[in-house]
């Protein structure tokens, strides 16, 4: 994990008005490999090990996440695709299924730091570019406004569209792929102008 996506996190039980305090134990090249994440407010620790912030609230069991192969690579380009350059140099977030599209994407969006949001992602090892944080459903500990885009797969429920949106810094997307029904109608009800809509996927910008 990049020592400066530090400074994005909240913490998970108190929300985004609280970031959280880094201790790195061990730092190479700027990425933290082992440490602890805290809250001031709460008092929890969020341990950091071998690259993976741990930061479900509260602990959830371990997720899947496919490899990258041939057959998901055409999915990843046009994720890339969607999501753009990103609002400058912000990170952006792969939050669930699409995490697993992070190591592609990583080679294509150079300068920028992808942020994987999945239940876990523990093995995947520490890769340059590339922050692992291990999350759990709902709230995202992340800084409002931090973030210069997000993707994610698949019919979300309203209230996780709006806390999506909630962390897109002005200019930057929101990539649904496989979106569902209602999922423009929702973006827009989160502040976010559509820019593209299709059975396949949806984008919204925040204004």
């Amino acid at each position: 994990m990049h020592i400066l996506v530090t400074d994005l996190l909240a913490c998970p039980r108190c929300g985004p008005e609280f970031g959280l305090i880094l201790r790195a134990d061990e730092l190479l090249d700027r990425r933290v490999i082992e440490g602890w994440l805290a809250c001031a407010n709460c008092r929890t620790q969020y341990p950091v090990s071998r690259g993976f912030a741990d930061l479900r609230f509260p602990a959830s069991g371990p997720g899947f996440l496919e490899p990258l192969d041939a057959e998901n690579a055409r999915e990843a380009l046009r994720l890339g695709a969607l999501l753009g350059e990103g609002a400058g140099a912000r990170p952006v977030a792969l939050v669930g299924e699409v995490a697993g599209q992070a190591g592609l994407l990583g080679g294509w969006m150079e300068g920028i730091e992808l942020l994987a949001l999945h239940a876990d992602l523990s093995e995947a090892g520490e890769r340059e570019g590339i922050s692992r944080l291990g999350v759990g459903a709902g709230r995202l500990p992340l800084l409002s406004g931090s973030l210069g885009g997000v993707a994610v797969k698949g019919p979300a429920e309203v209230s996780f569209i709006r806390e999506l949106a909630r962390v897109l810094s002005p200019g930057s997307r929101l990539v649904c792929l496989e979106p569902g029904e209602g999922a423009g109608a929702e973006m827009e009800a989160a502040g976010l102008a559509l820019r593209t809509m299709s059975a396949d996927g949806v984008v919204g910008v925040r204004k």
